[in-house]
């Protein structure tokens, strides 16, 4: 039997050896613990683009034309990092919104159809600066409007882009709006304004005491049978004349429903 021994510590050597090897590759191949989602994730290479969400166009030649009512005027500082951009055309009129931040590259921020319009742009996606026009068709041609440009700038602003109402056909329908950055009542009268409610459609509008953070604006609506049968969108704008800033709500208004 001690001839065998030699032999038999020879075998389990290289037994012992192979179950070592053999557990190496498996802990090789495995994957570490809580690290399993960044092996199966692409390289940084091929992870979406964090950059502008909007697409690159090719301009074609255009003569220029405004739009009538566009908004923002060239040159205003708005206080939201999103704002409207708002225009009216003379017919039912399929329109584009172009965008640039640095007038070479140009990018659609959207298309809207029929004869009152609003996309919203986002500051935040150019550096807080923009150049916008619009496409559009008067009497069967197509026109671009000039160039503006518009910058951010910190000041009182609604809380929301757009509200929707439910007006009943009963006089003073009055509803709450709310704006952040300013008391509106320290907002001058003459800071506020508004515009496109159709037909003989009477709004208001009273700020209210608030503080330093911001507070209501009470929107009244005198005789809510004057809404039309589809309804109606029109915009309020409150202009914050200590920051030399501006902003504007859209405000849809639709009848309710009877009981």
């Amino acid at each position: 039997m001690g001839k065998f021994k030699p032999l038999i510590a020879s075998l389990a050597t290289i037994a012992l050896a192979m179950l070592i090897l053999f557990a190496w590759s498996q802990w090789r191949g495995a994957p570490a613990r809580g690290n399993q989602a960044a092996n199966h994730a692409p390289p940084p290479a091929n992870l979406p683009d964090a950059g502008l969400k909007y697409e690159q166009v090719v301009l074609e030649d255009l003569p220029q034309r405004d739009p009538s009512n566009l908004w923002p005027q060239h040159g205003h500082r708005m206080s939201s990092p999103e704002f409207w951009v708002l225009w009216k055309t003379d017919d039912f009129c399929d329109c584009r919104l172009i965008a640039t931040k640095n007038d070479r590259l140009w990018y659609e921020v959207g298309h809207t159809g029929g004869d009152t319009h609003y996309l919203a742009i986002d500051l935040a996606q150019f550096d807080s600066s923009v150049t916008f026009a619009v496409d559009f068709t008067h009497e069967g041609k197509r026109y671009r409007s000039r160039p503006r440009s518009v910058s951010f700038g910190r000041g009182a602003q609604f809380s929301r882009r757009q509200y929707n109402f439910l007006v009943a056909p009963l006089p003073n329908q009055t509803f709450g709006l709310f704006m952040d950055g300013r008391d509106p009542i320290k907002v001058p009268g003459r800071g506020f304004k508004h515009g496109w409610f159709g037909g003989d459609l009477v709004v208001y509008y009273s700020p209210q005491p608030g503080d330093e953070k911001g507070g209501e604006i009470i929107f009244g609506v005198q005789d809510g049978t004057q809404i039309p049968a589809d309804g109606t969108v029109g915009w309020l704008e409150m202009y914050d004349e200590l920051a030399n800033t501006r902003d504007r709500t859209v405000i849809h208004l639709k009848r309710k429903p009877p009981k």
